[in-house]
Parts: structure tokens; sequence; C-alpha cells
């Protein structure tokens, strides 16, 4: 809710805010070489959005106007998104180009029609930076012994590995199936790439695919092809983000090891099934508010 959230959340620009930093060091080839943790306090410059900085990047003169001096430090961050695709690339990590569908609303608040929501270069430069964070701090914890709430992800059922081998295998596409994580991942991550105009069979991959969730166990992400990752995000948008949060500001603080397992062992099991468990219904309700409005639609 705005009245919880917008006085110690926002980024409202000329405004200080309290952050948990995180201080990454990476290279030409997309590879965190080197990261440091710390709490600190933003100041931002300017609050944009995604499609003034999308318009700002491909040149055009509305967008150039609004960044105005900002613009030198938005191409860095896109040449850095550029070197973390790279990297994304060649670890064979899954890229789903699914498109999501957005409702939009009149001056009334009822439903007026649905259209494709946008998804360019400006939202993927803050997922990948986002996305460095989180594999960071999910080796500083495992660095330091901790458990916490990881963001895991198995790789896919055998079983279901087969029929989408036999499904692929009908539209004379041929797919490699293996046991070795890395070699699976690459193999999907290229039929993914060779059939993204055909959005049925995107759909058949992702069924195949595991549900990512929250354990105290680390067993990497699959789907991300990480080792380690969790969910750090800063401003904090999920429970699971509070709790690493937490965790980190302990041992930063330089809590004794016997603390920190009296403090947060059972914690990190019952919120991650906690955290697991309210995400899915989250997505029902998600999913049934937005059949609700289609049904809407379709009536009027």
């Amino acid at each position: 809710p705005e009245k919880l959230s917008n006085g110690l959340c926002s980024l409202n620009p000329g405004v200080d805010r309290l952050v948990m930093v995180c201080d990454a060091i990476v290279s030409p080839e997309g590879r965190t070489t080197a990261y440091q943790f710390y709490p600190g306090v933003i100041h931002s410059h300017a609050r944009l959005t995604y499609n003034v900085v999308w318009s700002a990047l491909q040149n055009e003169p509305a967008g150039l106007e609004a960044i105005g001096e900002r613009l030198p430090e938005i191409e860095r961050l896109h040449a850095l998104f550029k070197a973390l695709k790279a990297a994304r690339i060649a670890r064979g990590a899954l890229d789903f180009e699914t498109e999501e569908s957005q409702a939009v609303f009149n001056s009334k608040g009822q439903i007026e029609s649905f259209s494709v929501r946008e998804h360019n270069d400006a939202h993927r430069m803050i997922e990948e930076a986002m996305l460095v964070a989180n594999v960071s701090a999910a080796k500083f914890v495992l660095e330091k012994k901790q458990l916490t709430l990881f963001r895991v992800h198995d790789k896919p059922d055998p079983k279901k590995l087969q029929e989408l081998k036999s499904l692929l295998a009908s539209f004379g596409i041929a797919f490699k199936s293996s046991n070795e994580r890395e070699e699976l991942a690459h193999a999907l991550s290229k039929v993914i790439e060779e059939t993204k105009e055909r959005p049925y069979i995107q759909s058949a991959i992702l069924r195949t695919m595991q549900r990512a969730c929250y354990q105290p166990d680390n067993i990497g992400h699959f789907g991300l092809q990480f080792d380690a990752y969790a969910h750090f995000t800063s401003p904090i948008r999920r429970y699971p983000d509070l709790a690493i949060h937490r965790i980190m500001t302990d041992l930063l603080r330089g809590t004794d090891k016997e603390t920190m397992i009296l403090r947060y062992s059972d914690f990190a099991e019952k919120a991650s099934k906690q955290s697991s468990e309210r995400e899915i219904i989250a997505m029902q309700i998600e999913r049934k508010a937005e059949d609700c409005y289609k049904a809407e639609y379709a009536r009027r």
C-alpha cells in the first residue's frame, strides 16, 4: 500500500533514502569479478520511466530532452547490459520471449482494451543489473556459511523432457536431451532461440520447466544458469528480499555464528515454505482477476 511504502521505499528525486548497496565490478565479458555489500544512503537525481529511457537510447528528441545530462550514465548502463546479455547467452540461460497482456482502463476505471506489454532494452537493463546483485547476495551468504531464502529452480523432470523431445520431433526439430545440467540448458536455449516465432512451441517448453521456489538449501537456478541465486532487490518488493536483507545486515554487523544459527535456521525453513506458498496463491489471484476483466471486456 502506498501509505506504507511511499515514505521509505520510493526513490523520489532529491530525497535521501537508506539502502543496502551491492557494489560490483563486471568485466567486459559480463562476469562479476568482485563485489561488496554495505549500508548506504541513495540520493536519486531523476525519476525516469522505461519509455523515456528507451526513447533516449533510440536518439528520439523527446527522450533525449527528458533524460538531459543523465544521458552518459544511461549509455554506460546500456553498455553494461550488452556485456551481461552476452554472458547470459554464453552460459546457456533460458530466454523466453513470451508476450504479456495488460489491461487498459478508461477514466471511470472500466476495462477499455487489452494490449501487449512492451518489453525493451530499458527493462532488460534493470533486470540484468538486478541479477548481478541477486547472485552476489546469494554468494555472500554462502561464503559466510549462512542459511537464507535461496531462489532455486531445478532442472526439468526426465519424463517431461522425453515428452518434449517427441513433440519437437513431430515438428522436425532436433533436440538432444542430457543429464548434465549445463549441456541440457544449452540444448533447450538453442531450441528456444530457433522457435521464437512459434509461440505454441515456446509454451510447450515452458510447461516442461519445474516451478521455481524458495528454500534454505541451495541447488542453483537452472533457468538462469546460476550456481546460487537469491531475491535481494532493493527497494524491497517481496518478503524473501526482506529476509535476506535482515540476514546480511546481521552478518555485516559481525553477529557471531551461534546467534545467527539460533536466529535464522528455523526462520529460513519456515519463511521459505510460506513465501513459496504465498507466491502461488498471489499468482492464482492475479490470473483470476485478469480473467474477470477479460470476461467483462468480452461482455461489453
